[in-house]
């Protein structure tokens, strides 16, 4: 038998396999168990699991369900890590009818399936770095409890924010050591203009049409430390031709040729 000590993350065997699991890349989520209103009451293993998702229940309106484990970790984690809906979940039963069921054996399974379709839009990213984003975009990521812990995912908004670091990793390669690159050039569309800033400021862009005349000019708000990314708006049915983009932020300066 074991105690609630022994939920430190690092002591049953199946938490042990499932943290292996997760260092060798995959992604382990589990029930964070049905003990709320008995005398364990706890989370059962391995939902203590360090890199483990663990799922507690709620019903459809967010109220925990009051069977769903409590945590947190024996070491003082939050547990469960998020919530889904496990009272009164719909699903296929055994005889194939459509039915309700009470347990986080059902919150479970539908937020691993949630959490595979949004790796599976961000294959490049670690295991770890996608299971961070579901906690964070969950409703109580700033306020954390021993029921629902995190909170309910917004998978838009994990996806958004991943979606967002991707860009940035892009940026970051696309740019290399450069100070601006703009994209697509020859433009085909709206060009994206990646700058890096030496100090934080006010970026100025303008550009030049062949005989000298200003055609458009916009200002950003820049940042260092990574690529600040910029989508600039050039006026519609702009002719093709060459163009030259001028930037200016404090002490920076130059001038880019564009075609389109």
């Amino acid at each position: 038998d074991h105690t609630y000590a022994d939920m430190d993350g690092r002591t049953t065997i199946i938490t042990r396999g499932a943290d292996m699991a997760m260092k060798k890349g995959m992604i382990v989520t589990n029930s964070a168990g049905n003990e709320g209103t008995n005398t364990w009451r706890y989370i059962v293993a391995p939902a203590d699991g360090d890199s483990v998702l663990a799922v507690g229940a709620v019903d459809v309106n967010g109220n925990v369900a009051s069977f769903s484990s409590y945590g947190p970790s024996a070491d003082g984690r939050v547990k469960p890590d998020v919530s889904s809906v496990g009272m009164g979940t719909f699903l296929i039963s055994t005889a194939g009818v459509t039915q309700q069921g009470n347990g986080t054996s059902y919150s479970n399974p539908n937020l691993a399936g949630l959490v595979t379709c949004l790796w599976q839009a961000f294959p490049d990213f670690r295991n770890t770095e996608i299971t961070d984003a579901v906690k964070k975009s969950s409703s109580r990521y700033t306020n954390p409890d021993d029921r629902m812990g995190y909170g309910i995912p917004n998978f838009r908004m994990a996806y958004q924010a991943l979606a967002q670091e991707r860009t940035r990793r892009q940026a970051d390669k696309i740019l290399g050591n450069a100070t601006i690159k703009v994209y697509p050039n020859p433009m085909t569309e709206a060009p994206t203009i990646l700058f890096r800033a030496t100090a934080v400021g006010r970026l100025t862009l303008r550009v030049f049409n062949a005989i000298g005349q200003e055609i458009a000019r916009q200002e950003s708000d820049v940042a260092t430390g990574q690529p600040n990314i910029i989508r600039f708006e050039l006026p519609d049915a702009l002719p093709h031709g060459v163009y030259l983009l001028q930037y200016v932020n404090g002490g920076q300066k130059g001038t880019v040729r564009l075609v389109k």
